[in-house]
């Protein structure tokens, strides 16, 4: 998840908690606040009819039109009652209740209390209907819900625009500076624009690294380079001197045989050092990348050159290759040895009348080859190792130097071809290229 996006959301996130506590307590505090002024307007009414009752008696509640009650008024809002009772109240006592009136049962706020006249004890309840104010809390309530969930889309909107503005001068550094950077070489040391002081000191530290990475692989590309040479024309003068020695009809066979040794041992060193300046060039982009190249031909290509192999351990082969797929801006040598080196390694590591299968196919905007076989297969714990160079987990078997599947990584790597694994102790394995359209 982007920056921007988690930036925005833990905004709303928040923002969300606390309309979400607005939402839980504010019909409480309404509630407390409207009862509250219900109960100042009941004891104020209370006072002016126990004052009514004191200056002109019971009756006079009922008929005096400023008290504005009456047994209830028209709409049940407000009502009046005075009737004889035989327990005295202390002091006057506030709750909701419900009364009956006209065999309607409406929920009220009442304010009861006791009053002595004319030796008689009555109780004097005043009421103030709650119909009106539990509407009007649900229906303050369901607005407060949708605006709730209108301000929370806005605020997500604002939020991801807001952090879009602010994260801008990062998000061009993140592109600049490392998506658009397939190699050192291609780096591009200019300096966006920002006035954050955190991107700009992030900047100039990912510059600063890269002039360093700049510096050691332009080193060790002159080191190769120079060790190549250095140990390649001994071992072609070697190989030259065994030669002459070997053709030397003086030569004894004790020391022909050692002699023919010693030449194995210089070709593999001579194979090792020319692999290791195969892969160091392919990694340092010494490669032109200008071929477009058919692979469904550069494969044919492959197959026709190790056919004789295939016969030699009887190992069949069968390809389903339904459409041409070409690779532009490509280099044709290296893919050729990036197919031979996957179908070598499936020779190598099959079983005698065994089978391989290579099967291309599109799918969306890629392009996949898989080579599949029935060979030995590979424990899943060293599948994630099998790229690593001098690593062979079969020592068994065939002569190699844990340089092949290397090589088919940079390879692959040079040309952006991502590559999957699977595989079945004992069962066989699968390659799969997959190519960007």
């Amino acid at each position: 998840m982007k920056l921007q996006l988690k930036f925005a959301i833990f905004n709303t996130f928040s923002k969300m908690l606390i309309i979400a506590a607005l939402f839980i307590f504010l019909p409480t505090i309404i509630n407390k606040v409207v009862y509250l002024h219900m109960d100042n307007r009941l004891i104020g009414k209370m006072e002016k009819a126990l004052k009514i009752i004191k200056k002109g008696g019971i009756k006079e509640i009922k008929d005096d039109e400023d008290c504005y009650f009456g047994n209830y008024n028209l709409l049940k809002e407000e009502y009046i009652l005075v009737e004889p009772t035989d327990k005295q109240m202390g002091n006057y006592s506030i709750d909701n209740g419900y009364r009956n009136l006209e065999g309607e049962v409406l929920p009220y706020r009442i304010i009861s209390r006791t009053v002595v006249y004319d030796n008689q004890i009555y109780i004097l309840e005043i009421g103030d209907g709650l119909t009106a104010i539990q509407i009007l809390l649900r229906t303050l309530r369901d607005y407060t819900f949708k605006l709730m969930a209108i301000f929370l889309i806005f605020t997500l909107l604002v939020d991801l625009f807001f952090s879009g503005f602010l994260l801008a001068p990062l998000n061009r550094i993140i592109n600049k500076k490392l998506k658009q950077t397939k190699h050192p070489s291609t780096f591009d040391f200019s300096v966006s624009k920002t006035t954050t002081k955190d991107f700009r000191y992030l900047e100039e530290n990912i510059n600063e690294m890269m002039h360093t990475i700049q510096n050691a692989f332009n080193i060790e590309k002159e080191f190769i380079t120079n060790v190549s040479h250095e140990l390649l024309t001994p071992i072609t003068i070697l190989q030259s001197k065994f030669e002459n020695l070997l053709s030397d009809p003086n030569t004894s066979e004790e020391v022909s045989e050692k002699l023919l040794e010693s030449q194995k041992t210089l070709s593999r060193l001579n194979k090792i050092i020319k692999t290791l300046l195969l892969i160091s060039k392919i990694e340092n982009e010494q490669y032109l990348k200008e071929d477009t190249i058919p692979l469904k031909g550069l494969m044919q290509e492959v197959i026709e050159e190790i056919e004789e192999r295939l016969t030699e351990k009887n190992i069949s082969l069968e390809m389903i290759w339904k459409e041409e797929h070409l690779v532009t801006n490509g280099n044709r040598s290296l893919l050729f040895t990036l197919f031979f080196n996957l179908i070598n390694n499936a020779i190598k590591y099959n079983r005698p009348n065994g089978k391989i299968i290579i099967n291309a196919y599109a799918e969306k905007d890629r392009f996949s080859v898989e080579i599949s076989d029935t060979g030995i297969g590979i424990e899943k714990s060293n599948i994630e190792h099998i790229f690593e160079r001098f690593r062979r987990f079969d020592k068994k078997g065939e002569e190699g130097y844990g340089l092949g599947l290397p090589i088919v990584k940079t390879i692959s790597l040079f040309h952006d071809i991502d590559i999957k694994v699977t595989s079945e102790k004992d069962k066989g394995s699968t390659f799969k290229l997959i190519f960007k359209a």
